[in-house]
């Protein structure tokens, strides 16, 4: 057998060959890879500097690498999000973390949305954490009123709050509808329908809770109108027509004089009446203030400030607010409204728009 001289030297040249080859199509990949925009863009999505990945975003022409940026943007800032859901990244870093990108122009619905959820999520958290300070107190309806607040995308707090839910539910109906039954046996019907109304809240569309709001709905609208009614801070003592002159009603107009009653422990500054007026056979009228031109209306509202009434005065004798002289009024009723106090409380009368749905353009029985 012959033996044959092998070219070291031609191996060696075509190994040298393959390396280059291979370092060039290496060196060609990886100009090609970080020239990307997509991969140039995420590359810089972590810099201080944003300014460069507006400059990428701006400058790349494909809507294909466009939708790319726009996707990996997204990414990032769901990332952070899920960050302050897990509790691994604080409500302020968030925020802050993305307000870092808020002056690129195209991401500004991705950033509002993000921010809008991070707010959303802090509101559930703070829920969550009332949640469970009720529960820990043994607050059943207080707990499951927070707990229906946690949202979903609050994830481990949104499983353990349904959990709540849902294992005490039942157990916080049945025990209402006994303190409902012993409030209704005590004639209280009032505090009854609240419960009730509380109850269906956190508990919807239940028919047995219905049914028992239903059955009490009327009494307690009755005991409620009689307790607001009997509990107003400032009442009216008298209201009726003030007639200043018989004969020169141009100089010396009609007045309503409504007088009213400090029944608070508190100095009242100003105050607003109802009143409602009446023909001489009991029939509504519409009330027409002097220099009024839009023909007045069933209703008027006088309001009366800086008027300083002391606890347990009185206000309004021959006070009042001026008529048309063809007024045409024979009898008026009032009640006050709302209360403004010198230490900056005010009153809201509950049972204002319960004499109103009583009074309001219907004939005096």
């Amino acid at each position: 057998m012959e033996d044959k001289k092998v070219n070291v030297k031609n191996n060696k040249k075509i190994i040298l060959i393959i390396i280059g080859l291979i370092i060039c199509i290496a060196i060609i990949v990886t100009i090609k890879y970080f020239s990307n925009p997509v991969m140039k863009f995420k590359q810089n999505l972590d810099n201080l500097d944003v300014s460069k990945l507006q400059e990428i975003y701006s400058s790349t022409q494909s809507y294909d690498e466009k939708k790319k940026i726009e996707k990996i943007f997204k990414d990032k800032l769901e990332s952070i999000v899920e960050e302050f859901v897990n509790g691994t990244k604080s409500y302020e870093n968030a925020i802050e973390e993305i307000d870092r990108y808020k002056n690129i122009k195209g991401f500004e619905n991705t950033i509002k949305l993000s921010k809008e959820d991070i707010e959303k999520i802090k509101i559930s958290k703070d829920d969550f954490g009332e949640g469970q300070n009720n529960a820990n107190s043994g607050k059943v309806l207080e707990a499951i009123k927070s707990y229906s607040k946690v949202i979903e995308l609050d994830k481990n707090n949104y499983k353990i709050a349904q959990d709540y839910i849902k294992d005490n539910q039942e157990e916080l109906k049945n025990k209402t509808l006994v303190e409902v039954n012993n409030l209704i046996s005590q004639n209280d019907y009032v505090t009854a329908s609240q419960k009730l109304k509380e109850l269906q809240e956190v508990i919807t569309n239940d028919n047995q809770i219905t049914e028992k709001s239903n059955e009490i709905k009327d009494k307690a609208k009755e005991q409620e109108i009689e307790k607001y009614k009997n509990e107003q801070e400032v009442t009216v003592e008298n209201a009726k027509i003030l007639i200043q002159d018989d004969r020169y009603k141009a100089l010396y107009p009609d007045m309503i004089e409504v007088i009213i009653k400090n029944n608070s422990s508190k100095t009242i500054k100003d105050y607003e009446v109802a009143v409602l007026a009446y023909d001489n056979n009991n029939y509504p009228l519409k009330i027409k203030p002097k220099y009024n031109y839009s023909g007045g209306g069933f209703e008027f509202t006088g309001k009366a400030d800086n008027v300083n009434v002391v606890a347990g005065a009185t206000r309004g004798k021959d006070y009042g607010w001026e008529l048309d002289a063809s007024h045409g009024i024979s009898k008026v009723l009032a009640i006050v409204k709302n209360v403004t106090y010198y230490d900056g409380s005010t009153w809201e009368n509950p049972y204002y728009s319960y004499w109103i749905e009583q009074y309001k353009e219907k004939p005096l029985q």
